[in-house]
């Protein structure tokens, strides 16, 4: 670990010192008319005084589930929030075999993930990938996911939340798609419990992971938790292996009745070697007979990264009627990164056999600081009989990029992709190539109100302002811009009876043309696109509350996308425009005690409308990375009171590897089995078998210099973990 690291770590700790001060100054000492939390505190998704609620992948529980914290703030029951949103709690992430965050979406309607080196974690949704889709923790958002996504155990996270939609009123600039947030465990009331898992994996993926929990009660007022988790794999590609270690610890303090007060903070230490960074095309087409070569081999690459969070959060319970909650913020990140990718098939001629030319050599650093704070009042006030409850608040970050980086020569090696020796000339010695500066400030404001019986209005606005200052010293370039988008949401839900609510919702977002921490110089004058959403849908409780039910239909647009001028092809304009329409359905039930059952369904038609790369018009052509139809079906089954036998199938559409749609990645279908066995009280054991039938897919594609890469999914696996809850 280096020395500059180590300090960075000193500087972060002292700051969520100086915040937990800071904070518990400014928590109000304002007398509580009510000696209990009312709802108002007690069913907020965010509340620091109760552990939420949530309807996890396989698992039913009751209606009045809260809403994800990326969908809305005011905390309103599932039923009652116009929104299509999912949530996966931790027994039903363990239960279902995910490992990772990136893993964790699977399965959800109408999403798809990948892992691919440089954004360590991308998603689909609803016809848009990558940076419009909002990635969160804890309902902090670190600017640019591609730059700041990383490779996370999911044992240390409480749960996943998911809204598929426009998520800026509550996210602010960005997640013109949609919004996950990945919540980490917290600390929880009751007897100190220790958690253990270990499991081993083979085949496709080998390798070793274990992890550890402490929660409980130190005293009547305060609570611990303290997670921590290891993973240790190879996979199939040449010589690619992953190591990484992930920490969660966090005390909340209880003064009284009406005051709560967070500390936590989290680490990750991630290390690859050999990253595949996928295989080039062969003759323009996909080559199954070389989905395991790794391209990217040198005795000196790697791709490491450490991630420091820290955060203090507060909340009190002012009146019967108000609720203030308030929070500070930070995150330091460092990443060291050689490697090679963008590779380019080379046919075979009179003078060389065939091989593959890795057109970039890149050797770069990050150095990212993120820091800044959240405060916000909730509101709950009858007005003419009818409840209302309205949130206001702002938040203020900060955000410090540094970015050095060189380029080596391009070098061209045999499609057997032997190892390269370690060669100081492939990897130049970093020059101080890029730095971002951006200050974010917004305003936001959310509403409910009950119009009429079983009808409520809910609304929110979000008003921001994005000031980024961008400099290249290599090349003696730098300029600043100041984006000030306005985002908005109104949804009506209806509660038709019998457990069935109707809603119909209009939302709007921002978003920049490319990852704002590192805007190029030619981008610097476009504004951000917008997005413009019209859904409506239904959920569903029936069967005595042992069945869910949820559909949504939507249109969503984004316009003022970059495309070539048909007049200069070397010159862009902002006139594109991009649409997706599609239907998700989704049913979740308890048939009868022994048996869980869920299935669900998305078909999207997403479109370029206005879109041209250089002479090439895309108008009608489909975006990259996203299938047409997604279906998810899993069940289980308890045969007795130790053993429970499962299974999950999972089918992905065709989806286009680039613009153009001359290749496109085929459809596939994967499925996973188990059993599990409880050998003892609290224990379990169960063996999982992932890619049952060993099927050869495509999980993603990318475009670089001009090259299409794709990335091969792994065969089948299987993974053997030994849990225990005591």
């Amino acid at each position: 670990m280096s020395l500059a690291f180590i300090a960075s770590r000193r500087r972060v700790l002292s700051c969520c010192l100086l915040l937990a001060g800071a904070l518990a100054a400014l928590i109000p000492v304002v007398p509580a008319v009510a000696q209990q939390p009312t709802s108002a505190a007690s069913t907020r998704a965010d509340s620091l005084h109760d552990s939420t609620r949530t309807l996890g992948r396989v698992v039913v529980t009751e209606q009045s589930v809260p809403t994800p914290m990326a969908a809305t703030r005011l905390g309103l029951e599932w039923r009652r929030t116009p929104a299509s949103t999912s949530v996966i709690d931790q027994r039903a992430l363990q239960a279902s075999g995910r490992s990772t965050i990136v893993d964790a979406v699977r399965g959800l309607p109408g999403i798809t993930s990948a892992y691919r080196p440089g954004a360590a974690g991308v998603f689909s949704a609803r016809g848009f990938v990558e940076n419009g889709i909002g990635v969160l923790f804890d309902g902090v958002r670190v600017q640019s996911a591609t730059v700041t996504m990383r490779t996370y155990d999911a044992f240390n996270f409480d749960r996943v939340e998911v809204m598929r939609g426009p998520a800026s009123v509550t996210v602010g600039e960005g997640a013109a798609a949609g919004a996950v947030n990945f919540v980490r465990r917290k600390p929880q009331e009751g007897p100190l419990r220790v958690e253990l898992l270990a499991q081993g994996n083979s085949g496709g993926i080998d390798g070793a992971r274990a992890g550890a929990a402490l929660t409980g009660s130190l005293s009547a007022r305060s609570e611990v938790v303290a997670s921590g988790s290891g993973n240790w794999f190879s996979t199939p590609y040449e010589g690619n292996r992953h190591s990484y270690r992930h920490g969660v610890a966090g005390v909340r303090v209880r003064p009284d009745d009406r005051t709560a007060l967070l500390i936590e903070g989290d680490y990750l230490d991630n290390s690859v070697r050999d990253a595949y960074w996928g295989v080039p095309l062969v003759d323009n087409a996909i080559d199954a007979s070389i989905r395991f070569r790794n391209y990217n081999r040198a005795e000196d690459t790697r791709y490491d990264d450490r991630v420091a969070w820290g955060r203090v959060a507060a909340e009190r319970q002012l009146s019967s009627r108000v609720t203030y909650a308030g929070q500070l913020f930070s995150y330091h990140g460092i990443r060291d990164w050689q490697n090679f990718y963008a590779f380019r098939y080379v046919p075979a001629d009179s003078t060389a056999p065939a091989g593959v030319e890795r057109r970039f050599a890149e050797n770069l650093g990050y150095d990212h600081t993120f820091y800044g704070t959240r405060q916000q009042a909730t509101f709950d006030a009858p007005i003419g009989g009818r409840q209302t409850r309205t949130v206001l608040g702002g938040e203020w970050t900060r955000t410090d990029f540094s970015s050095p980086r060189a380029y080596g020569p391009r070098v061209t090696v045999a499609t057997d992709g032997p190892r390269t020796g370690a060669n100081a000339a492939l990897f130049p010695a970093r020059l101080d190539d890029r730095r971002a500066n951006v200050g974010a400030t917004q305003l936001f404001a959310e509403n409910r109100a009950d119009l009429l019986a079983g009808i409520t209005l809910v609304t929110g606005i979000n008003v921001n302002r994005v000031a980024v200052d961008i400099t290249r010293p290599a090349s003696n370039a730098a300029f600043s811009r100041t984006f000030t988008p306005v985002s908005g949401r109104v949804g009506l839900v209806g509660d038709v009876g019998r457990g069935t609510s109707l809603y119909a919702q209009y939302a709007t977002g921002a978003e920049p043309v490319s990852a704002l921490l590192i805007l190029a110089p030619a981008e610097s004058t476009f504004t951000l696109t917008q997005t413009r959403q019209v859904e409506i849908g239904s959920k569903h409780a029936f069967w005595e509350g042992r069945a869910t039910a949820t559909t949504a239909v939507y249109v969503l647009t984004r316009t003022n996308l970059l495309t070539a001028d048909a007049t200069n092809p070397a010159a862009s304009v902002q006139v594109g425009r991009q649409s997706s329409r599609g239907v998700e359905l989704s049913v979740a039930a308890r048939p009868v005690a022994a048996w869980n059952v869920e299935a669900n369904a998305a078909a999207v038609r997403a479109r370029y409308d206005e879109f041209r790369e250089g002479t090439d018009l895309r108008d009608g052509k489909r975006p990259p990375n996203v299938p047409a139809r997604v279906v998810n079906v899993g069940s289980s089954y308890d045969i007795d009171q130790r053993l429970t036998l499962g299974a999950w199938v999972s089918h992905a559409g065709a989806a286009a590897a680039d613009n153009s749609n001359d290749v496109m990645l085929p459809a596939y279908t994967l499925a996973d089995a188990y059993a599990r066995v409880a050998v003892r009280r609290g224990v379990e054991v169960t063996a999982r078998v992932k890619n049952l039938f060993d099927r050869t897919y495509l999980d993603w594609a990318t475009r670089s210099s001009g090259q299409t890469n794709v990335y091969f999914g792994v065969p089948r696996s299987l993974e053997v973990t030994v849990h225990a809850r005591p």
